[in-house]
């Protein structure tokens, strides 16, 4: 899936680029989490996290699409963070796009435990 190859990532608040739209979407939840101390709170349950992409991967088990509370006005998708309304979701082929469906979910898996996020990129 040549849309996922290299730094083609781009956040549209500082310019830095990432591989795949999910270690974007962790940076973006850094940004929306800016000047509050290195922590990152869950917006549904209040659950506080150290590292963003703990938070991303406790949002994607507990919290189902029902809790999104950021609507597209381009699109139905809703998000959970404002900053995520700036990821490329809608590609050529439409935003629910086979093709961006299933290299979005591979992207998600690449995530592990041992990933983490900081403000300074991804490790």
């Amino acid at each position: 899936l040549t849309v996922y190859e290299g730094l083609n990532h781009e956040c549209k608040l500082c310019n830095q680029t990432f591989d795949s739209p999910a270690k974007l979407q962790c940076h973006l939840i850094e940004h929306s989490f800016e000047g509050m101390g290195g922590t990152f709170k869950c917006p549904v349950c209040f659950t506080v996290f150290v590292q963003a992409n703990k938070l991303q991967q406790h949002i994607f088990s507990a919290h189902g699409q029902e809790d999104k509370i950021y609507d597209c006005t381009q699109c139905p998708q809703k998000f959970f963070f404002q900053t995520e309304l700036q990821v490329p979701h809608l590609l050529p082929g439409g935003y629910n796009s086979i093709t961006y469906l299933i290299a979005e979910f591979k992207a998600l898996l690449v995530m592990t435990s041992s990933d983490t996020c900081s403000s300074s990129g991804w490790e």
